[in-house]
Formats: C-alpha cells, sequence, structure tokens
C-alpha cells in the first residue's frame, strides 16, 4: 500500500525536542525500516521515529531550530509530500526555554512544579511523572504549574517529576 502523508500535529515545538504525531495511512506497526519525516530540504526531522498503531507515526524530533516549512514523508528512496494544508511545522527558541526547580506534592492527587519561563501562551503545557501523563495542567504563573493525576500521583515522591 502507497503511504498517504495526510497531517501532523502539532505545528510547532520547543527547541528540546518535541513530540510530533504525523497522520500516514498505508504505514503498518512495525514498518519502521528507513522511514523519516523530513522538511523543505530534505532532511530528517526525528532524533527517534516510530509507528504507533496503523497510519500513526510518532517522531521525536531533534533538538534545535527547525525553520517552519511544509513536511514530508520519506519511506526508502521515495518522498510523499503532505495531501492536505496541515503539515507545517516549526521549531523555535520564542522564548526561554521552561526549567522545572523543584516538585511538591500539595496533595494525594496533585503536583506542584516551580521554576521559571512557564509563560507558554503558544504551547500547551504537559507533565509526566514517572511515565505517567497529568490529566490536567494549570499554570499558575510563570513560575508555577499545578498538575492533578485523577488516579492520585503515581508515587510518594516528587523528588524526579519531569516537566515536558
Amino acid at each position: 500500500m502507497t503511504p498517504k502523508f495526510v497531517s501532523v500535529s502539532p505545528s510547532a515545538g520547543s527547541v528540546g525536542g518535541t513530540l510530533i504525531t504525523a497522520n500516514v495511512p498505508g504505514i503498518v506497526v512495525g514498518d519502521t525500516s528507513d522511514i523519516s519525516i523530513v522538511d523543505a530540504e530534505g532532511n530528517s526531522i526525528c532524533e527517534i521515529i516510530f509507528v504507533s498503531s496503523y497510519g500513526v507515526v510518532q517522531c521525536k524530533t531533534n533538538a534545535g531550530e527547525i525553520a517552519s516549512s511544509e513536511l514530508s514523508f520519506k519511506k526508502g528512496e521515495e518522498t510523499y509530500a503532505c495531501v492536505s494544508s496541515t503539515c507545517a511545522y516549526e521549531q523555535t527558541a520564542v522564548s526561554a526555554f521552561p526549567t522545572v526547580t523543584s516538585a511538591s506534592l500539595s496533595s494525594a492527587n496533585t503536583i506542584v512544579f516551580t521554576g521559571e519561563n512557564f509563560d507558554l501562551a503558544d504551547f500547551t503545557a504537559s507533565a509526566t511523572f514517572s511515565s505517567i501523563e497529568a490529566d490536567s495542567i494549570v499554570v499558575d504563573s510563570a513560575n508555577q504549574i499545578t498538575a492533578t493525576f485523577a488516579l492520585g500521583v503515581p508515587i510518594a515522591s516528587a523528588e524526579s517529576a519531569a516537566l515536558l
């Protein structure tokens, strides 16, 4: 089956690298040999790439800036242009990168992250703790984010929490 590159999400990411999802019907789980998502110059933008389910390709982008461009999907020597207008992507340092300086439990279901540069106007905040993504995130201020886990914080210590 011929791959069809339909979309990529999100359309913008962090210079630290971002997990993007491409909708590529025709690609199946395990079909990771010689596939990539490439920029307008044909350079792969993925540090890691895998197929999570039929037609769903996930890519952890390379760290650094990626100029705004229409992406393409490449399998072997064949390059497939996007069939819609939803394959543009950019990765720029529009503001300082968020930094977590501490994380603490405020309840059995909540971790409060403190740090700097949490004013994420053009980005969606997410928090992962012990490989479990928080159910909701509230950016309280440029220096504080509250992450809520509906089933409770996965472990008793918030020492190693990571903001992604």
